[in-house]
């Protein structure tokens, strides 16, 4: 199966959001498998119209005012977020419940960048 290519270049003053997640080893599988859905946008809104999800997530979202209103047409309109992601593997440690407990991890690393400037401009743009 041939690779397709990608632009996979830093661009210098790229709004963006980096985050990193620390979470225990056993639960890289499911993690993947999560974000890895989250780039088909089909699923996404299927899932989010689901009328059994409807209300989990209007109380998810209930304090957050720019997100409070959650209906169709807004789930219609949603953009992808996720640009990438990366998961690696470490030896870190967990304190929970006032003990310390030594486990491997995995270290997700996932980029999200707002469709604030086309990606195509972002392409021929300089460093």
């Amino acid at each position: 199966m041939a690779q397709q290519a990608f632009d996979y270049r830093f661009h210098y003053g790229e709004p963006g959001l980096f985050l990193e997640i620390y979470v225990p080893r056993a639960y890289q599988d499911i993690l993947r498998d999560t974000i890895e859905k989250g780039f088909d946008l089909d699923f996404v809104r299927a899932h989010l119209k689901a009328s059994d999800n409807a209300c989990e997530v209007r109380q998810l979202l209930q304090d957050h005012e720019t997100l409070a209103t959650y209906d169709e047409a807004r789930v219609n309109r949603l953009n992808p977020v996720l640009d990438l992601y990366s998961i690696y593997r470490g030896d870190g440690a967990f304190f929970n419940e006032g003990h310390l407990r030594r486990d491997d991890v995995c270290v997700v690393r996932m980029m999200f960048l707002p469709a604030l400037i086309p990606k195509s401009l972002l392409k021929n743009a300089s460093i």
